[in-house]
C-alpha cells in the first residue's frame, strides 16, 4: 500500500480481473477525490492512462468522469503533471469527436493550457508542447470558398447555395459547424441580399432548416401485448448547438429578415422557422417582434389554409402567454392586417394545449432530423471509419444516414463499451452512392454505441462518405402507460412499493440506489454501483441483516446520502418474501425473465430465448420486447414443464419452434460450454433457422442474473411502459 488512497484504489482497478470491479475503484477514486483523500500526482497520472489503454471503451464513461474531475483539482504549479494529462486527455477524445464527453474534457484541458500560459513559468520547450496540445485542432480557412459563394451569388447562380452546403459538409464536427455559421456568413448575407434570386431564397430556407433545427418529435412506439401503438414525446439531444455562439441567433435572424422581405407569403416554412427562433431564445425576442408582425401580415390572405392556420395558432399562443411584452401584444391586437388570423378556426383554447412540431405522430422507422449537414470522411481501401456515439438516456431514438459518392460500403452498429462488443446491425457492401441509406433504432439502454464504416474488402478504391447521426431522448412518459397489462405483473412483480414509483426513472436522481440481489439455494449474491458481494445464509431471516449491512456499506462508498433504494430480486422461482420491506420498493421475478429482459436491452433481437441452466433448466421467449405467454397466463417455450432436460436438445427445440433467435445461456451449468452446446445443437436445427440464429453466453457471465436484478425495477418501468 502507498500513503496515497487515490493511486492505490486505481492501482486495484489496473488489476481488476472484471469491469464491475475496475469501474468501483474508479468510484471510489472519485469519492476520494470529492472528499479530498489522497493527492494528485503523476503516479495517479499514469494508472490512469494504463486503465483507459487496458480496459478501453468500457471503462471510457467512468475514466472522462474522473479525468474531468481530476482538471478541476489537479495542481496547475506541477508542469510536468499538468502537461501529462492535458495529451491524455486528448488522445482519450480522439476516439469521441461529436460527442459530449469530448467537448467537456477538451474544455477542462484548455482551461489548463491557458492557465500554464498566462501565468508563465514556462520553458521554451515546455511552451512549445503546450501550444502544439492548444493548436491539435488546426483551424479551418473558410476565406477561399466563401469568396467562391460570394462570387456566385453576385452572379445570381444559385449553385453558390450548394457550395456553401457542401462547405458546411467539410466540417468535422456538427460543433464546427454551428461555429461556422454563427461566425463566418456575413459578407455572404450581404452578398444575398443585393443579388438574391426567387431559387437562391428557396434553397437557403432549405439551408436555414438545418440550423434552426426542429427539437419537439412525436412518434409511434408499439405495445407489448395487443401490438397497439402509443405517442411518446422526444426532444432532440442536440439542442445545445443552438446555444453555442451568440452567432447562431443573429445569423439566423439575418436570413429570415431577407426571406420574409422577398416572400409573399406563401412559403410555408417561414412561419415554422420564425416560430423556433421565438421558442429557442426568448432573450432574443424583441429583436423578433416585427419579423413576427409581417409574417402574421403576409399569412392572413393567403389562401393556403396550412400557412394560416399555423399562423393563427402562433398568435393565440403569444396573446395567451404570460412571459409575453404587454405592448408587443397590443401591437398584434390593433393591427387590421392579420384580423383573419384572428377569426380562424384554429385561433382557440387548444392551441396552447399543442406542442410546437409535435401535433401528429409518426411510425418511428418514418422519424427524420435534419440537424447541420452530414460529415464527410474518405475511407481508404484496406480501412475502416468510426463513429461514436454517446447515449445517456434509455429509450432513445437514433436517427441516422449515409452515402457514398461512388461505390458501395459495409457498414455495423455496435454497443462499445461492454466486455465484448455487441453487434445490432451489421450490412455489407450497402449500395448507396445514388440514395442514401438511412436507418432508425430504439435504444433501450444508455451506452457507447459505435457505427462503423468498413472499406478493408476493397484492395484499390477509397470511399468518400458522407454521415449524419442524431439522437432524440424521451421527454414524457405515455398518456396512457398506466394501463394495467395482465402479463407484466406476472413477470416482474412490484412486492413493496415506494411513494416515488417510477418517477425516479423518468425523471433521474442521482439519489438512486439500485440494488440486485440474487438468491440460489443457499447464497445471496448482492450487486449495486458495480460492487459485489457474495454471503451464505441458512434461513430467510437471515438475509435482512445481510442486505441491510451491504446497503449500509455501498451508501458509503458512494456517498448516497437517503438514497432511493429499488431492490430487485431475482431467484429460480420468484418468491415473495416478508420482512425485507423497510429496506425499500422490492421487485421480484424468476431469473430466466429478468436474464431475458435484461439481454433484450442491449442485443435489440427480434426474437431472444433465454435459458437457465443451474438447479434445473428453465427458459422463456422474447418477441419484440414481450415475453410471451398463452391466453391462460402460462409461459410460451419454457422448459422447466418440459420432460426434456438434455441442454443442447432443449435448446433446438426451442430454437426449431421460435427462431431464428439470439439464445442467451446462463447459469452455473453453462460457464464456458457455449462452443459444446453450438456444436451439438447445430445438427439439431433446420438449416434456414440455423443460419439466422445465434447462441452465446451472457457478455456479464456468471453474474447476469444479478446484473438484471439490479435493474429489475427499471425493467418494470421500461416493460410497463412498452418502449
Amino acid at each position: 500500500m502507498s500513503e496515497n488512497p487515490i493511486f492505490d484504489v486505481l492501482s486495484n482497478a489496473l488489476k481488476a480481473k472484471t469491469i464491475t470491479d475496475a469501474i468501483g475503484n474508479l468510484q471510489q477514486a472519485e469519492v476520494f477525490l470529492n472528499s479530498s483523500i489522497g493527492s494528485i500526482d503523476l503516479k495517479v497520472i499514469a494508472c490512469l492512462r494504463k486503465i483507459v489503454l487496458h480496459f478501453d471503451f468500457q471503462i471510457i464513461r467512468f475514466a472522462a468522469k474522473l479525468y474531468t474531475k481530476i482538471c478541476a483539482l489537479a495542481p496547475r504549479n506541477d508542469l510536468h503533471l499538468m502537461l501529462d494529462l492535458s495529451n491524455d486527455i486528448f488522445l482519450l477524445t480522439e476516439n469521441l469527436k461529436g460527442t459530449e464527453i469530448a467537448e467537456d474534457l477538451e474544455a477542462g484541458v484548455k482551461e489548463i493550457l491557458v492557465h500554464l500560459i498566462q501565468h508563465g513559468g514556462l520553458e521554451r520547450e515546455q511552451l512549445e508542447a503546450v501550444q502544439q496540445l492548444l493548436d491539435k485542432k488546426t483551424a479551418i480557412n473558410y476565406e477561399e470558398t466563401l469568396n467562391l459563394i460570394i462570387q456566385d451569388i453576385q452572379d445570381k447562380n444559385s449553385y453558390a447555395v450548394n457550395r456553401l452546403m457542401d462547405m458546411m459538409s467539410s466540417i468535422p464536427t456538427l460543433k464546427e459547424q454551428f461555429l461556422c455559421y454563427g461566425t463566418q456568413l456575413e459578407p455572404v448575407l450581404d452578398a444575398l441580399i443585393l443579388n438574391a434570386t426567387d431559387d437562391m431564397l428557396l434553397r437557403f430556407s432549405r439551408f436555414l432548416e438545418n440550423f434552426i433545427f426542429r427539437v419537439n418529435y412525436n412518434v409511434k412506439l408499439g405495445g407489448i401485448d395487443d401490438g397497439s401503438t402509443h405517442n411518446h414525446i422526444y426532444k432532440s439531444s442536440e439542442t445545445r448547438l443552438l446555444y453555442i455562439h451568440d452567432g447562431v441567433f443573429y445569423t439566423s435572424l439575418k436570413i429570415l429578415q431577407i426571406l420574409q422581405y422577398a416572400s409573399n407569403g406563401d412559403n410555408p416554412i417561414l412561419g415554422v422557422l420564425i416560430r423556433r427562433l421565438w421558442n429557442y431564445y426568448p432573450e432574443q425576442r424583441p429583436s423578433i417582434y416585427d419579423l413576427v408582425i409581417d409574417n402574421f401580415k403576409k399569412a392572413a390572405p393567403i389562401a393556403d389554409d396550412r400557412i394560416k392556420e399555423n399562423a393563427a395558432v402562433f398568435l393565440y399562443v403569444i396573446l395567451h402567454s404570460a412571459d409575453v411584452d404587454g405592448e408587443f401584444k397590443g401591437r398584434l391586437e390593433n393591427e387590421k392586417e392579420i384580423e383573419a388570423l384572428f377569426k380562424h378556426e384554429k385561433y382557440e383554447e387548444t392551441a396552447q394545449e399543442i406542442i410546437f412540431e409535435a401535433e401528429k405522430a409518426v411510425e418511428i422507422d418514418q422519424t427524420q432530423t435534419h440537424i447541420g449537414f452530414p460529415l464527410s470522411v474518405m475511407i481508404q481501401s484496406g480501412e475502416k471509419a468510426t463513429r461514436i456515439i454517446e447515449v445517456q438516456e434509455a429509450n432513445s431514438i437514433l436517427v441516422w444516414g449515409f452515402a457514398t459518392e461512388s461505390y458501395d460500403i459495409s457498414y455495423s452498429l455496435s454497443r462499445v463499451d461492454l466486455p465484448q462488443p455487441e453487434v445490432i446491425i451489421e450490412e455489407e457492401k450497402v449500395v448507396c452512392d445514388q440514395i442514401p441509406s438511412t436507418g432508425v433504432r430504439l435504444i433501450h439502454t444508455p451506452g457507447l454505441y459505435q457505427f462503423t464504416w468498413d472499406n478493408e474488402y476493397s484492395w484499390f478504391t477509397g470511399k468518400h462518405l458522407r454521415f449524419k447521426v442524431s439522437l432524440l431522448k424521451p421527454s414524457t412518459i405515455p398518456k396512457n402507460s398506466s394501463q394495467d397489462h395482465k402479463d407484466i405483473h406476472q413477470i416482474i412483480t412490484i412486492t413493496h412499493p415506494d411513494k416515488m414509483g417510477d418517477s425516479c426513472y423518468s425523471n433521474p436522481s442521482s439519489e438512486l440506489l439500485e440494488v440486485g440481489i440474487h438468491i440460489t439455494q443457499n447464497q445471496v449474491s448482492m450487486l449495486s454501483h458495480n460492487i459485489r458481494e457474495d454471503a451464505l445464509f441458512t434461513e430467510d431471516s437471515e438475509l435482512y441483516p445481510i442486505i441491510s449491512q451491504y446497503i449500509e456499506t455501498i451508501s458509503k462508498k458512494t456517498g448516497i446520502i437517503s438514497p432511493i433504494i429499488k431492490i430487485g430480486i431475482v431467484e429460480k422461482t420468484a418468491n415473495k418474501r416478508e420482512g425485507l420491506e423497510n429496506l425499500g420498493a422490492i421487485a421480484i421475478a424468476r431469473d430466466v425473465d429478468a436474464v431475458a429482459l435484461f439481454s433484450e436491452q442491449s442485443l435489440h433481437s427480434h426474437t431472444l430465448i433465454a435459458v437457465v441452466n443451474d438447479d434445473g433448466l428453465r427458459s422463456c421467449v422474447v418477441h419484440k420486447g414481450r415475453i410471451l405467454l398463452s391466453e391462460d397466463g402460462e409461459y410460451l417455450g419454457d422448459l422447466s414443464r418440459l420432460e426434456v432436460q438434455d441442454p443442447a436438445t432443449a435448446i433446438s427445440i426451442l430454437l426449431s419452434m421460435f427462431g431464428p433467435a439470439v439464445v442467451v445461456i446462463s447459469g452455473a451449468n453453462f460457464i464456458g460450454q457455449a462452443a459444446v452446446i453450438i456444436e451439438r445443437v447445430r445438427p439439431l436445427v433446420p438449416a434456414h433457422i440455423w443460419q439466422k440464429s445465434i447462441i452465446r453466453e451472457s457478455v456479464y457471465a456468471s453474474s447476469v442474473a444479478v446484473e438484471a436484478a439490479s435493474k429489475l425495477h427499471y425493467l418494470h418501468y421500461r416493460y410497463k411502459s412498452t418502449l
